[in-house]
């Protein structure tokens, strides 16, 4: 059977959670642009399983492909999307969240991540980075370590890396609502180098905010950097205060657009959003 020539970088049962009466809003960040749409039209890519041309145009890594990651992720993670995020969104501020639960948030956090056309060029960059030391060519070594990159052995190790961070959900109340995007995991770096050995998601020093709903967030960070979060380890918090933070997150992280709830895309409210510098 052929590859689909398009499919959702970010899935249709994600983006519902963003509808009213089955539409969402879209800010268009090229166009400065906003239209109401259904999740179907939206974050939806031409050839998801392709790899940028920087690394499919070298032979090394002709047969390289994210197809089985997709696959794995389209089998395994994806059919628990919904009820996972529903189970996350109704726990009060305060009680904890179980051990079951997080694993399943985590896993939809990291198949997000490692979806969208920004990891591919995250993979890009590294190849070129390994050409720049190696003279134009790639080792056995560097070759497998690509591989394994795409590969759905990836998936467990790189989860049982972010298993260990710290991490909580942020609960918003009041008019405000989270945005999410076409490219919704923000990763926000705090130190400056990184362990980058094989079986390692660049894990030093990162941060992750994963919108799920207008009102809740997933947030992890790692440990040895942000100890600060541990007493609300594994809890729901109210993070009203930093609502425009987060959606700075999503407008300077997205590929193209940015989705809402509401309308609340005018140019007051886009202007007014702070910089992000991450």
């Amino acid at each position: 059977m052929a590859d689909k020539v398009r499919q959702h970088s970010v899935p249709e049962c994600y983006l519902v959670n963003w509808t009213d009466n089955n539409l969402l809003w879209v800010y268009d960040k090229l166009t400065s642009k906003t239209r109401q749409d259904i999740p179907r039209n939206v974050a939806a890519v031409k050839k998801q399983y392709d790899l940028p041309s920087a690394v499919l145009d070298l032979p090394e890594l002709s047969d390289l492909s994210v197809k089985a990651l997709e696959d794995h992720y389209a089998q395994v993670v994806e059919p628990h999307l919904k009820a996972t995020i529903a189970s996350a969104v109704c726990i009060p501020n305060g009680s904890n969240i179980s051990d079951e639960l997080h694993e399943n948030l985590v896993s939809l956090l990291l198949m997000q991540h490692v979806r969208t056309p920004a990891y591919r060029a995250q993979i890009a960059a590294r190849i070129r980075g390994v050409l720049r030391e190696h003279a134009g060519s790639l080792s056995i070594g560097d070759c497998a370590y690509l591989a394994f990159l795409t590969d759905p052995g990836f998936f467990k190790v790189a989860l049982s890396t972010l298993m260990k961070y710290s991490w909580c959900i942020g609960s918003v109340t009041g008019d405000k609502l989270l945005w999410t995007s076409d490219n919704p995991v923000h990763v926000t770096p705090v130190a400056q180098t990184y362990d980058a050995s094989p079986g390692v998601l660049w894990t030093q020093g990162l941060s992750y905010h994963f919108p799920l709903d207008p009102q809740h967030i997933l947030i992890l960070l790692e440990r040895n950097h942000r100890g600060v979060l541990v007493p609300f380890e594994g809890t729901v918090v109210d993070v009203s205060t930093r609502v425009d933070e987060f959606r700075a997150q999503q407008l300077t992280n997205c590929e193209r657009v940015v989705i809402s709830m509401t309308d609340d895309f005018s140019a007051a409210t886009i202007n007014s959003v702070p910089a992000c510098t991450t």
